[in-house]
C-alpha cells in the first residue's frame, strides 16, 4: 500500500482521512506500506501519530499486524522521527529511504 503525503497535511487531516481510506480499502490489513513524504510540507506531531496508531489498532481489531513500513523522504531528520513514530507500531519493521525504488525493493525482497 502506498500513501503519499503532498503539501501541507496536518495531523488533524491525517486523523480524519486515514480511517476513511482504510474503510474503503480493507485490503490494507494484508499489505506492508510505503509512505512517500517527498512532497510533504506539513506537520504531523507525535501526539497525532499516537492518535493515528490508536485508530489503526481499532481498525485492525485491537492488534496491529506485523508488517514492513518503508518511508521515502528527503528530510535529514527523518531517522529520528521514524524511531519515535514506530514506537507506536511495535510489530512493524521499518526503514527509511531517499527513493521510492529503494523502498519498493526492500518491501518486496524475500521475507518482506
Amino acid at each position: 500500500v502506498i500513501t503519499r503525503y503532498v503539501g501541507d497535511v496536518t495531523g488533524d487531516m491525517a486523523q480524519a482521512e486515514l480511517p476513511r481510506l482504510w474503510a474503503r480499502h480493507r485490503e490494507v490489513l494484508a499489505y506492508s506500506s510505503l509512505v512517500d513524504t517527498t512532497a510533504f510540507t506539513g506537520a504531523i506531531g507525535h501526539a497525532d501519530i499516537r492518535a493515528i496508531a490508536a485508530l489503526w489498532r481499532d481498525f485492525c481489531g485491537g492488534t496491529i499486524p506485523a508488517k514492513r513500513s518503508a518511508i521515502v523522504s528527503r528530510d535529514e531528520m527523518i531517522e529520528m522521527s521514524a524511531k519515535a513514530i514506530f514506537t507506536e507500531f511495535p510489530n512493524h519493521r521499518y526503514a527509511v529511504f531517499t527513493t521510492r525504488a529503494e523502498a519498493l525493493a526492500w518491501l518486496t525482497e524475500r521475507g518482506g
